[in-house]
C-alpha cells in the first residue's frame, strides 16, 4: 500500500505553514515540535529533502524553505537584541526547529560543522534587511 495520498497532504500542509510568517506562527511549530512526534518525523523527513551539497549550502536552503525574510528581522541567533531594539529578539539557537535542522544536517553529512552552521545561519539573520530592501525595490 501507497503512502503517496498523505504524502500529498502532508505537501500541502507544508507548503501553508511554511515559510514561518510571524514568532505566534514559530511559537505553534516549536509547541507541534514537542508534543507530536509524527510532525517532528514528517517535517524531518521534509528537511532531509532540502538541497545542499554540504552543511553550508543545506543549512542556507533549509533556512530559506522554513523561515520568511519578515520573521528573520524578529530573531537573532543568539537572541541578543541591539543596543537600539526595544524588545529582545528570538534565539534561533535554542529553538527546537533549529535543533531539528541540525540533527538532520548530522545524518546527510558525516563531517557537519556546528561551528559552520552557527556562522551561516549567523549571515542569513544578518543579510536579511539586504534581502527585504532588494525585494521592496522589485515591487
Amino acid at each position: 500500500m501507497s503512502d503517496a495520498p498523505a504524502d500529498k497532504d502532508w505537501n500541502i500542509k507544508f507548503s501553508t505553514i511554511f515559510p514561518l510568517q510571524d514568532i505566534q506562527s514559530l511559537n505553534e511549530i516549536e509547541q507541534r515540535l514537542s508534543m507530536d512526534s509524527e510532525f517532528k518525523e514528517k517535517l524531518a523527513k521534509r528537511i532531509s529533502s532540502f538541497r545542499g551539497l554540504d552543511d553550508a549550502t543545506f543549512m542556507k536552503s533549509s533556512l530559506d524553505h522554513l523561515f520568511s525574510d519578515n520573521i528573520g528581522v524578529l530573531i537573532s541567533f543568539t537572541g541578543r537584541k541591539p543596543s537600539n531594539a526595544v524588545e529582545k529578539k528570538y534565539a534561533m539557537k535554542s529553538s527546537m526547529l533549529y535543533k531539528l535542522i541540525c540533527v538532520v544536517g548530522r545524518c546527510r553529512f558525516t563531517h557537519f560543522s556546528e561551528e559552520k552552521t552557527e556562522k551561516v545561519t549567523s549571515s542569513w539573520l544578518r543579510h536579511l534587511i539586504d534581502r527585504l530592501k532588494r525585494s521592496a525595490a522589485l515591487l
